[in-house]
């Protein structure tokens, strides 16, 4: 049975995020809804000697009003980019696995960036295919649908890409899910508890819910068997 998975697209994800999506047969951007500056779309946190350090992307949003992520402009007046790749290099030039990836991300802060979903976009590009996710990746602005709830969006996603069953973080059934919407239109829903590995970190105790970067930093290659291949906890949990 085909499984969707779908987030907005995060600057530079936890691990959790490729799990899902490493767990579904097509997964969607959703760069369509409305940019939210508490989330997770404009910042990312690594670990440093001083403990955890977040790393969030400027935006322009004063007088703007509501925007859709795919409007969002970054703010060219801050020299962002020069921080966040300096921030990668303290802190994680000695990883083990530093050197693997560290190409890719002294090209994109080489580049020069206008909206924060192409950034974020490319960028999850990239690490998909370095934890070797191989399934659909779509945008949902490029699915056409009207106007709704997010449940209503996510039947029509699904519907959309062919999938007969939606995969959801756990906190998705009391934030704004309606699962009877969902047995109405013969879509199955799922809920998947992801058990974030535990694994060789710098600076010390280690620290969960890092950027996926913390883990492929240390771990290189083994990164894709600590996120893509499900644990025992991490099974779903079938919809009751």
């Amino acid at each position: 049975m085909p499984t969707l998975g779908a987030h907005q697209p995060n600057y530079i994800p936890w691990s959790g995020y490729f799990n899902k999506m490493a767990l579904s047969d097509c997964f969607v951007l959703a760069d369509d809804v409305q940019y939210s500056t508490q989330g997770y779309t404009n910042r990312t946190r690594i670990k440093t000697a001083q403990g955890a350090q977040w790393l969030t992307v400027p935006v322009l949003t004063k007088g703007r009003g509501l925007q859709l992520i795919r409007e969002v402009r970054i703010d060219a007046s801050r020299n962002w980019r020069r921080k966040h790749w300096k921030a990668l290099c303290r802190n994680y030039a000695a990883a083990p696995y530093f050197d693997l990836y560290a190409g890719f991300f002294d090209n994109l802060y080489r580049r020069e960036w206008h909206f924060l979903a192409d950034l974020n976009i490319h960028i999850i590009g990239y690490l998909r295919r370095a934890l070797g996710i191989e399934g659909p990746l779509c945008l949902s602005s490029e699915l056409n649908i009207p106007p709704c709830d997010a449940t209503g969006r996510i039947v029509q996603m699904a519907e959309k890409t062919g999938c007969a069953r939606y995969i959801s973080g756990r906190g998705g059934s009391t934030s704004y899910l309606r699962e009877g919407a969902f047995r109405e239109v013969g879509i199955e829903l799922q809920y998947n508890d992801f058990m974030h590995p535990v694994y060789p970190q710098r600076f010390g105790e280690f620290i969960s819910g890092l950027s996926v970067l913390d883990l492929l930093f240390n771990c290189g290659e083994a990164a894709a068997q600590q996120v893509c291949r499900p644990r025992e906890a991490d099974i779903v949990l079938e919809q009751l």
